[in-house]
C-alpha cells in the first residue's frame, strides 16, 4: 500500500457527509493508496485495518464503487468499518499480550467507531460487541 501525504479522491464529498472527517490524524484509503493529509503516524495496527478497506474496495467494484454506497448507506458503513477494526484488534491481540493494553486499545476503537467520524453508526456498546466478533 502506498501512503501519501494528501487529499483522497472525493474529499469534498466525503467531508460535506462526513464533516468530522476533517479532524486531524483521519486518513483515508482510496484503492492501493493510504491517503493521509496530516501526516500522523500510522502504526501497524491501523494499517491493517487500511489494508482491508483495499481488498472491501476491490470486492464492491473498486474505490469509486465502495465510496459511493459508503455515503448512503450507514448500514455498509458500520458492517465495512467494524470488520476493519476487528482486524486491527485481532492485530493488536496478535502482538501485545498484556491483558490491560488490549482491554485499552479494544475501549479506544469502539470509541472510534461509535463516534461522529462514522455518522455516528452505533453505540459505545455495539461498536465494542462488533469488533470483538469480528477479531
Amino acid at each position: 500500500m502506498n501512503v501519501v501525504i494528501d487529499l483522497p479522491p472525493m474529499y469534498r464529498e466525503i467531508v460535506r457527509r462526513f464533516p468530522a472527517a476533517m479532524s486531524n490524524g483521519v486518513v483515508f484509503t482510496w484503492g492501493d493508496t493510504l491517503y493521509n493529509p496530516s501526516g500522523t503516524h500510522i502504526g501497524p495496527d491501523l494499517f491493517v485495518h487500511e489494508e482491508l478497506h483495499t481488498a472491501q474496495q476491490v470486492w464492491v467494484g473498486g474505490p469509486e464503487a465502495w465510496w459511493r454506497r459508503y455515503f448512503i448507506d450507514p448500514a455498509f458503513v458500520l458492517d465495512q468499518e467494524a470488520r476493519a477494526y476487528g482486524r486491527q484488534l485481532a492485530w493488536i491481540h496478535a502482538h501485545h499480550p498484556n491483558r490491560g493494553r488490549r482491554a485499552r486499545e479494544l475501549h479506544q476503537l469502539a470509541r472510534e467507531l461509535a463516534s461522529p467520524i462514522y455518522g455516528p453508526c452505533c453505540t459505545f456498546a455495539a461498536a465494542q460487541k462488533l469488533i470483538r466478533g469480528y477479531a
